[in-house]
């Protein structure tokens, strides 16, 4: 185990931890940021902010009821607009009870569609920072260097998924962006020294994915509690606690014990949104009738020459609903993370 770095005063701090460095670090993500979203940000076209897709037909105007509601004094439980009525809290991809949205929806001055579509950027483009910034310290906690570490928000921030979903799906995008933070705080609970020190970590990585799950994106809340509980078991596997660092079925246990704490909490703090949901979902013509659900081309089912070429060349708009390339670059940043030298550690933080 690596001895705690310490200040001019002699106080521990995280491995490698340099805070200047760490916060030059913060800025460059911020001056990237700016320079790939410029053209959204700066353009004299206003239509541009209303999004596309989903964003354009389906959660923008979600968020515009809401932030109508709210502005008139009511929380917007049910949506007599259209189908005659129908309800609209209940309706997880709503996110009526996810914090930020509520925050951002009493933010608005006035409740206009493309004001509501500015607020949509401005809260996503925070969590791709907060997403970034995750994705650097974590990195920083597997023992990369500070410039592998940049690389790796750059990658997590840039890549071509994100980008190209900035304006479709706000939700997915804002969803992925609590994955580092939840994986941060997972990584402090499993590497405690005791229990007692792993309580806090547990409960705000638990808070955390909570607030994910309350964005109201099944499919994907399901896919990070998937990464969340092989991380963890993977943690208490190769880096497992105390000075000893030993490894083995019993670190395994451990770690899986930290997902179920962090996945319980995740559940109480999201049940205000699965409660309602689940009694609507119950009425739901796709539930109770097989014939009324359709099929999606599944996105691993390209031949093996297709899928190399999506691993190294982003296929662009085209392909948008494919599966995306993340670049050259990435991949051989991946393979150069998995011959690092602290190797247990690359290899944690790779197979994320």
């Amino acid at each position: 185990m690596h001895e705690p770095h310490t200040d001019g005063r002699g106080k521990p701090q995280p491995l490698g931890f340099r805070p200047n460095l760490f916060v030059m670090s913060l800025i460059v993500i911020a001056v990237m940021t700016a320079f790939v979203f410029s053209g959204l940000l700066f353009t004299g076209d206003r239509c541009d902010l209303m999004g596309c897709g989903d964003n354009w037909t389906y959660l923008g105007p979600h968020a515009f009821f809401m932030d109508a509601s709210i502005h008139s004094g009511d929380f917007p439980l049910w949506n007599p607009l259209i189908l005659c009525g129908k309800p609209f809290a209940a309706n997880p991809q709503a996110a009526a009870f996810y914090p930020p949205n509520l925050i951002r929806s009493l933010a608005v001055v006035r409740p206009e569609p493309i004001d509501t579509h500015i607020s949509l950027i401005v809260m996503t483009l925070l969590h791709l920072l907060m997403g970034a910034a995750a994705t650097l310290a974590l990195a920083r906690r597997h023992g990369l260097s500070h410039a592998a570490s940049l690389a790796a928000a750059a990658v997590f921030l840039l890549n071509a998924n994100v980008v190209g979903r900035f304006l479709l799906h706000w939700n997915i995008v804002c969803m992925a962006a609590w994955l580092p933070v939840i994986l941060l705080l997972v990584r402090h609970a499993v590497t405690a020294q005791s229990i007692r020190a792993a309580l806090g970590p547990m409960a705000l990585a638990g808070i955390a994915f909570g607030f994910s799950a309350l964005i109201g994106f099944v499919q994907i809340t399901f896919y990070m509690g998937v990464a969340v509980a092989g991380y963890a078991v993977l943690c208490g596997w190769l880096m497992g606690r105390g000075p000893t660092e030993e490894r083995g079925p019993r670190r395994m246990v451990a770690g899986l014990g930290v997902a179920a704490a962090v996945g319980a909490v995740a559940v109480a703090v999201s049940a205000a949104m699965w409660l309602p949901a689940a009694e609507l979902a119950r009425l739901n013509v796709r539930a109770n009738d097989a014939r009324a659900s359709y099929e999606l081309e599944p996105e691993l089912g390209h031949p093996p020459l297709d899928t190399a070429e999506y691993l190294v060349a982003y296929p662009g708009a085209e392909h948008l609903m494919s599966l995306h390339g993340p670049g050259t670059v990435a991949v051989l940043l991946a393979v150069a993370g998995l011959v690092y030298g602290r190797r247990r550690e690359a290899l944690a933080f790779g197979l994320l």
